[in-house]
């Protein structure tokens, strides 16, 4: 129960900011020290939720946005909006405190009790999708849908690196995985003035 009044005071907060980005710090944790009433582990446990939340906000909506059909984020009521939010974060961050499952119980607890007749069955529908094994299954810091994959890195064949270092050079045989014999293959050049040439002394 403690952690339910944690959700919906995060909640509370996520949907202040959403309405008003420009809200000072300093009034948002007033209301929320004060909506738990300073109890440190339940302040603690809130803020956790609210900074997690806020700090993982584009990869969260750029997901749910995707499976998401023909709801665009920025139409959907604002309180549906962050229990998604909270909800899907809770699915990913969880761990065994809150496993999958609960997260999604927890997010149409926070529906029933804050959203439209509507929202129980909108949000049951949305988070499902991101369960274990589902189809829109993630873990934090996968490509966000719709990009690209990264392409590999690509490193240089070993022979092409001598050659960049020393064209003249030829290698009979050079490791692919040592790059320094590629360095050693090359014999200093002769000195090309008198102030190189070697000191006698």
């Amino acid at each position: 129960m403690r952690r339910t009044r944690c959700r919906e005071v995060a909640l509370q907060t996520l949907y202040q900011r959403d309405l008003n980005p420009g809200l000072p710090a300093r009034q948002v944790n007033t209301f929320v020290r004060r909506r738990m009433k300073n109890t440190p582990l339940l302040l603690d446990y809130t803020k956790a939720l609210i900074e997690g939340v806020e700090s993982h906000k584009p990869e969260l909506d750029a997901h749910i946005q995707a499976v998401a059909e023909n709801w665009r984020l920025d139409r959907m009521a604002a309180l549906d909006r962050n229990i998604l939010r909270i909800g899907l974060y809770e699915i990913q961050k969880g761990g065994k405190d809150t496993p999958p499952n609960v997260a999604v119980n927890e997010a149409l607890e926070l529906a029933k009790r804050y959203g439209s007749p509507n929202s129980t069955k909108f949000i049951n529908g949305l988070l499902d999708r991101f369960l274990p094994g589902h189809s829109a299954a993630f873990n934090f810091g996968d490509p966000l849908p719709g990009q690209p994959e990264p392409e590999p890195e690509v490193i240089a064949e070993p022979d092409v690196v001598a050659e960049v270092i020393a064209p003249d050079v030829v290698a009979e045989v050079v490791e692919s995985d040592v790059v320094a014999e590629v360095v050693a293959l090359v014999e200093p050049s002769e000195p090309t003035s008198e102030a190189e040439q070697p000191s006698a002394e």
